[in-house]
């Protein structure tokens, strides 16, 4: 990836699936008004710590991508009501997801869940997609 990219600093929305990326280009962290970033189709397993500092991100998609655990640098982004985490190798959610205090839908079909945080299920605000 062009490191010019990081140039870009009004830049809303990205779309970055189907690249094999296995770790996400640390330029993508300066592009602080990002509100919505696909990074499906990828290899990734983990985010940089350094992605609590997209703060505006409200959609986020990490579909079919490796993770088997949940990122927690997610449980940080406010503004995030969209978590697309469809075809990974997820079997629970932490339960500080509940710290996402805008997040309302997430997408989890085609993950190996065996069981969700009382936590998560307790406040009833998420819709489930699996």
């Amino acid at each position: 990836m062009p490191k010019e990219i990081a140039t870009l600093q009004q830049l809303n929305a990205l779309s970055l699936g189907n690249n094999q990326f296995s770790t996400l280009p640390i330029e993508i962290i300066a592009l602080t008004q990002l509100t919505s970033i696909d990074l499906s189709e990828n290899q990734l397993t983990a985010l940089p710590k350094e992605f609590v500092a997209l703060q505006q991100l409200k959609s986020l998609g990490l579909s079919s991508n490796q993770f088997r655990v949940l990122p927690k640098e997610i449980e940080s982004l406010q503004n995030l009501s969209y978590l697309y985490l469809e075809q990974n190798q997820l079997t629970t959610l932490p339960k500080e997801l509940v710290n996402a205090k805008k997040l309302f839908y997430i997408y989890l079909s085609s993950n190996p869940i065996v069981s969700l945080p009382k936590e998560i299920t307790i406040k009833n605000r998420f819709g489930f997609f699996m």
